[in-house]
């Protein structure tokens, strides 16, 4: 009996050394099926932060440089405590291991198992390197494979601080910053040699997440996760117990200077935004992908837009000394592409990009939906004065009331009584469905203030231009975009930008909201761009500081013609008092001028062509006597009466009343 279990027992155990021994080998086949062919290629280490993988061409389908010059700096001059704040977070035992860390993969491994989540990663500097360097961003277990064996042959051919020296030179900080000596620089104006131990762990605190724990525009979380790596910094015996707890009170103090590297800059970085969020891939894995992303981009518009935005007599500083962060965005009207976008300031994307409209909102969600509605015509009467709505009570720019106008003056001027009154007409619901019907959805919380542009949640540049792009197009909206089409690696076609239009507003309506803002541009709040030569329908828009309503923090124009729209805004990013615009800078001031520079430079060799009229349109004697006695619009039969004239759409036209 007892032989038998014997015998038993050696059948299992030798059935276990077969399955075992089968499994190695087929392991041990499949690694080296995957990794065949694969070696380091030293150029791509040397180079690294330098070249990607990723190719982004303009709307000629010409490659485009991806981005900033890279600042390289070698090994001896990177601080020590710079050098020991990444290891800390990011791989602890780098100076240990051979490229992989295995105690850090069971860790992990072990933490995925009890959480059931299998989230947890366990990357090391070398695996981050070679994955940057060599590979795609495609997560997979083949190229998960692929990344260890290149680490640990990494770690054979390079030192310890040449793969360190090559690792912080190509790490990209998100904004369009690239490489350790541009990031101290752009973060905080300082040359390595001079970052403090709490600068030092802010640098390795962003390279998480950029867009989270960037220092610029997440203070407070950047403060939060440096404050982890200085405790992990402590941990590791790098700082002591004094110097950690010290370092971590330090105030996150950030360099105010503007962007300053290759024109394209700030439109590289939209397009990774907007790649971003098409394929669902981070702007840090989609540089090391293959894609190739063909864009609108247009070299020349982008030179005129960098000219006149950076243009020092459109930039006026505040009282302490603060130049407005700046931005303007050039959309084709005919194929909703964005030929130019730029941006003086660093930011997370221009999709993230949530500011406050102000009455640049008018047109988009009063005037247009009460046209759409048939509750108005440009000439009907309207009284400017301020009122209450039940407790909300909107004042004009300053205190400024004309009584008894019409729709057309009171766009023109930007009346924040009229604009709330024809909103609370109209009814809030059906203003938030017109909006939602041009893919801006407004937040339940979102009231009456929805007629000056008070938002909860504000409007991206891109929302905002591709509602104006949809006046220029006669009601047809389609939203505006940077990219017209991305290729993987296989060159399969895997996005490409949806050319048809969808009809949210009578052609006619359009029309007669782009003549309102035509003449706004010729005598109303945008009267700076009156000495043009040609047709420009636009509107101005200013929002005051929260915490001082003498300054502003939002300074907005919007312009467009037969061809173009273009976008141009003024304000401070941190919506802080110190940095707000000087109360004198407002929608219809600098920000006018810079799209008039624009527009001026854009059109020097052409004309654009007039708005065309839609037939629909027609044009009608109004009795003045009813306007101004009785307040009521009428069309008059004859011609003997006092009358002034006034255009209308044919499919919504006022009572007629005979001399």
């Amino acid at each position: 009996m007892v032989k038998s279990k014997n015998k038993f027992f050696k059948k299992i155990m030798l059935t276990v050394y077969i399955l075992t021994a089968f499994f190695c080998f087929s392991a041990t086949a499949v690694f080296f099926d995957i990794t065949h062919g694969i070696k380091i290629d030293g150029s791509k280490i040397s180079s690294a932060g330098t070249v990607n993988n990723l190719q982004i061409f303009d709307h000629n389908d010409n490659p485009l440089k991806n981005k900033n010059d890279i600042s390289y700096v070698p090994y001896p001059n990177i601080p020590r405590n710079l050098v020991n704040a990444f290891v800390a977070v990011e791989d602890k035992r780098f100076f240990k291991h051979n490229g992989i860390d295995v105690i850090r993969i069971l860790g992990a491994a072990k933490n995925d198992l009890l959480s059931a989540s299998f989230k947890e990663g366990a990357s090391t500097i070398n695996q981050q390197l070679v994955k940057n360097s060599h590979l795609s961003g495609e997560k997979t277990l083949a190229r998960k494979i692929k990344e260890m064996k290149l680490a640990v042959e990494l770690d054979k051919k390079y030192s310890k601080e040449e793969i360190m020296e090559a690792y912080l030179n190509g790490l990209y900080f998100g904004n369009s910053i690239y490489g350790i000596k541009n990031a101290s620089k752009i973060f905080f104006d300082k040359e390595l040699s001079g970052l403090t131990i709490a600068e030092c762990a802010t640098l390795a605190a962003v390279i998480k997440n950029p867009s989270l724990y960037s220092p610029l525009k997440n203070p407070e979380n950047s403060h939060k996760r440096r404050n982890l790596v200085l405790k992990l910094m402590q941990e590791n015996g790098y700082v002591g117990v004094a110097a950690a707890a010290s370092a971590s009170l330090d105030k996150l103090t950030v360099s105010d200077k503007k962007q300053s590297g290759t024109i394209n800059a700030s439109y590289m970085e939209a397009v990774l935004d907007e790649a971003s969020k098409i394929t669902g891939i981070s702007g840090k894995e989609l540089l090391s992908s293959e894609y190739k992303i063909h864009t609108y981009y247009d070299g020349e518009k982008q030179k005129i837009l960098y000219d006149a935005v950076n243009d020092e007599r459109h930039l006026l500083k505040n009282k302490n000394g603060k130049i407005p962060d700046a931005m303007s965005l050039l959309a084709d009207n005919f194929d909703g592409g964005i030929n130019a976008f730029y941006i003086n300031s660093y930011i997370l994307g221009v999709y993230s990009l949530k500011r406050q409209p102000g009455s640049i909102a008018k047109p988009l969600f009063v005037y247009a939906p009460a046209f759409r509605e048939k509750l108005i015509y440009p000439s009907s009467p309207v009284n400017d004065v301020r009122k209450d709505f039940d407790g909300y009570s909107p004042a004009n720019y300053k205190n400024k009331y004309v009584g008894w106008t019409t729709v057309r003056n009171a766009v023109k001027q930007s009346s924040n009584a009229v604009a709330a009154e024809i909103l609370d007409s109209l009814g809030i619901e059906k203003a938030k469905a017109f909006a939602e019907e041009m893919d801006i959805r407004l937040s339940k919380n979102d009231g009456l203030a929805i007629a000056l542009g008070g938002l909860t949640d504000g409007l991206n540049p891109v929302e905002l231009a591709s509602g104006y792009v949809m006046l220029a197009n006669g009601g047809k909206y389609k939203k505006i975009g940077f990219i017209k089409a991305i290729y993987d690696s296989g060159g399969n076609l895997i996005y490409q930008k949806n050319s048809s239009y969808k009809k949210v507003l009578r052609q006619e309506d359009a029309y007669l909201l782009t003549d309102i803002l035509k003449e706004t541009s010729k005598s109303g709040t945008t009267k700076f761009l009156a000495p043009l030569p040609f047709d420009t329908a636009s509107k101005s828009g200013t929002v005051a500081n929260l915490s001082d309503n003498t300054l502003n923090n939002d300074a907005w124009n919007v312009t467009y013609t037969s061809c173009h729209t273009l976008l141009s805004w003024q304000g401070s990013l941190s919506n802080c008092a110190y940095s707000a615009l000087s109360g004198s800078v407002t929608g219809g001031g600098y920000p006018t001028l810079v799209s008039k520079e624009i527009l001026s430079e854009l059109y020097r060799d052409y004309t654009p062509a007039d708005f065309e009229r839609p037939t629909g349109i027609v044009t009608l004697n109004i009795d003045k006597d009813s306007f101004e006695k009785r307040h009521k619009i009428a069309a008059l039969n004859g011609g003997q009466r006092s009358a002034y004239c006034d255009i209308f759409s044919a499919a919504n036209l006022p009572k007629f009343i005979s001399d």
